[in-house]
């Protein structure tokens, strides 16, 4: 009997140990030096010379999936025990592409986006003043709202007029602006996009089980588990924007705890009484939230401080025409969510048919 909530539902089931000790112990491996080259992957190519860079079509990837089990009896006949330990590492390279601006860009040279093709921003007909290249980029604190006028081919619309730079050269860059510019990696590939960030994802799973059945006569069996888990993953692709140094740490710990009752009244009588704690805690954090004292403030925008001593890091900032820079907010995010779940199952059978009656009381916490 199910009951809470619609969608998808679970059943663990756990070994539990026999009169005779078994055990076993497995590892699954995998690795970038075993695995095929990706079909459509390709050798990155040296932005400055353009030969391929050896080795870099396969990102780097290890996987190691190993444990152990042991089962056997406390009590012959009567009491038995299983445990089990399993554990996960895993390095995986991903292949994240981004547009960054080039090294000309970040020290204020953007004439490379001129294109030498003449446009008017009214359109057609506009005012001559307003003759300008399809890439000229302009003053933005000299812009101001202009209506262009009847005679042009974009009559009536507001537009944003200013003084053009020339050349596409800042001379006078912003300190906060500089701040944010030092973020920037240098471009590693031509073309678009034309940076590609390769840092693993790592990935430590641990979990462990015990187990332990008693009979405690012929009509009465009772069993007890419980079941732990810990993550810890570190990705490059989980926070604002994907390159180097602003991913995401993304801790999990979960623990279930059960104990069962069963009773037999009769051949076609049988009750079940079950009761179960679960209690999960993740925690989000930015890889690079928590820094030294002062790494807000050090970009010298007035007003923006971290909420707490343990909540600093750098402030995000989005672009139209390249990638965004900084973390994904401050924080850690934590959502602890502990279950408590009784239940009792009543299980009638009468020839072909078979009655199943009970009640399940589950309370929920959110801290």
């Amino acid at each position: 009997v199910f009951g809470k909530t619609a969608g998808s539902t679970m059943n663990v089931v756990t070994k539990s140990g026999t009169n005779q000790i078994h055990g076993d112990a497995y590892e699954f491996l995998r690795n970038d030096k075993l695995d095929a080259r990706n079909f459509f992957a390709t050798n990155q190519l040296d932005p400055v010379t353009g030969a391929e860079i050896p080795g870099s079509a396969r990102p780097e990837y290890r996987r190691n999936q190993f444990g152990v089990t042991a089962g056997g009896p406390v009590i012959k006949n009567k009491t038995f025990l299983f445990g089990f330990y399993d554990a996960l590492r895993e390095v995986k390279g991903l292949s994240l592409g981004d547009f960054v601006p080039t090294v000309a860009q970040n020290q204020g040279n953007f004439s490379s986006v001129l294109t030498g093709t003449p446009i008017n921003l009214c359109g057609s007909g506009g005012p001559a003043n307003l003759n300008f290249d399809s890439g000229q980029l302009f003053d933005p604190a000299s812009e101001q709202l202009f209506t262009c006028p009847a005679s042009s081919g974009n009559a009536g619309s507001t537009i944003l007029v200013g003084n053009p730079i020339p050349g596409n050269i800042i001379t006078n860059i912003d300190p906060v602006a500089q701040k944010v510019i030092a973020a920037y990696p240098t471009p590693s590939r031509p073309g678009y996009p034309n940076f590609v960030n390769q840092t693993p994802r790592d990935r430590s799973d641990n979990q462990f089980g015990l187990r332990l059945d008693h009979n405690l006569s012929s009509k009465d069996r009772i069993f007890g588990r419980y079941l732990f888990a810990q993550s810890n993953i570190t990705d490059p692709s989980a926070g604002y924007t994907t390159l180097p140094g602003f991913g995401d740490t993304i801790f999990y710990r979960g623990q279930n705890v059960t104990t069962s009752w069963n009773h037999v009244f009769g051949p076609q009588l049988l009750n079940e009484f079950q009761v179960g704690f679960q209690r999960n805690n993740p925690v989000q954090n930015c890889d690079g939230c928590s820094s030294s004292a002062g790494k807000l403030a050090s970009y010298g925008i007035k007003g923006l401080e971290p909420l707490g001593s343990d909540m600093e890091g750098s402030p995000y900032f989005a672009f139209s025409n390249f990638t965004g820079v900084g973390d994904a907010g401050y924080r850690p995010l934590s959502n602890v969510e502990m279950t408590e779940d009784y239940r009792d199952n009543l299980t009638w059978t009468h020839g072909r048919h078979t009655i199943v009656a009970g009640a399940d009381l589950q309370w929920l916490q959110n801290l």
